[in-house]
């Protein structure tokens, strides 16, 4: 684990690493205690947040642009990569794992992503088929998670329960945060919804939250690649291309009603579309799309 150290931990991490041969039953008892309870202690769920700034050139006075990481104590870090590493595994075993969910698996990556759709673009393209591509941006996507939908599709869909299931419940239950900014600690808050980002967990619960996405795309046989909050659904065109758009069109419906059920919402306004084509072919296609009564057009580049 990187040697960081969180305020909030009275012994920096370097000291747990030179000193891990003498720490590590102490270590061990706590964690698997934990575990066998299914109780994760209230004392461990403070994070203090930091506020870091998604990108330079956005305006630092909109509190929008920026990503709340939490930080939280070394032992809470271990609970957690363990945790992390017996979910991933389960999910491996048990062939659970979203098929092309590229975030948090083992020999998967953002470059894994990217061959998928820009070999599936090439294929196309071999057959004179052009590519229709849209890629879907969610506001505050981490932060909004219904714990209570979470916990009962890690049952329902995943069959997490028992023992493990309640140390989740307890894991996202009341974790309480401090805004920490050049050492001055805002008021206690709790949190109610959502999954703390910068976490190890956090990102793999999403990815499990969201994994219905991906059978909403398979019942409109367009493909898709996901990659945690990022969502890439993109379709072959024939000579026509507006019997496809449609298929298109019909998935962003359904998927907007399911993410609204479940307490998400796409933003139109980031959402971009781009049609991947040779010079020759569907120049008077409309390639627009309606996005939750808002019209996308047609973006000469993008970026995943």
């Amino acid at each position: 684990m990187p040697s960081k150290t969180c305020a909030l931990s009275t012994i920096p991490a370097w000291i747990y690493k030179q000193c891990f041969k003498e720490l590590a039953p102490s270590i061990r008892n706590i964690v698997n205690t934990s575990l066998s309870t299914g109780d994760f202690p209230d004392p461990l769920k403070l994070a203090y947040v930091t506020p870091i700034i998604k990108k330079p050139n956005l305006d630092k006075n909109m509190l929008k642009n920026y990503r709340p990481v939490s930080n939280i104590t070394i032992i809470s870090k271990v609970k957690e990569k363990i945790v992390s590493q017996r979910l991933r595994d389960y999910l491996k075993s048990s062939n659970l794992d979203t098929k092309f969910q590229s975030a948090y698996k083992k020999d998967h990556s953002t470059e894994t992503t990217l061959l998928k759709v820009l070999n599936d673009a090439l294929r196309a393209a071999d057959a004179k088929q052009p590519t229709l591509l849209v890629l879907f941006d969610l506001s505050t996507a981490f932060d909004t998670i219904d714990h209570e939908i979470l916990l009962s599709r890690l049952d329902y869909c995943f069959g997490i329960n028992g023992a493990a299931l309640q140390w989740l419940r307890s894991y996202l239950t009341a974790r309480i945060q401090n805004v920490f900014i050049d050492g001055v600690l805002s008021p206690v808050s709790s949190l109610q919804f959502g999954v703390p980002q910068g976490l190890v967990l956090g990102p793999l619960l999403f990815t499990l939250y969201t994994s219905p996405v991906a059978d909403i795309a398979e019942c409109y046989d367009v493909k898709y690649n996901l990659y945690a909050d990022d969502t890439q659904i993109y379709i072959s065109l024939n000579a026509e291309g507006q019997v496809q758009k449609k298929l298109v069109e019909d998935f962003v419906r359904d998927n907007t009603k399911w993410m609204a059920v479940n307490k998400l919402k796409l933003d139109c306004h980031k959402t971009d579309v781009i049609l991947l084509e040779s010079h020759r072919l569907l120049k008077d296609i409309d390639t627009s799309i309606i996005i939750d009564n808002c019209k996308v057009t047609l973006s000469n580049h993008v970026k995943i």
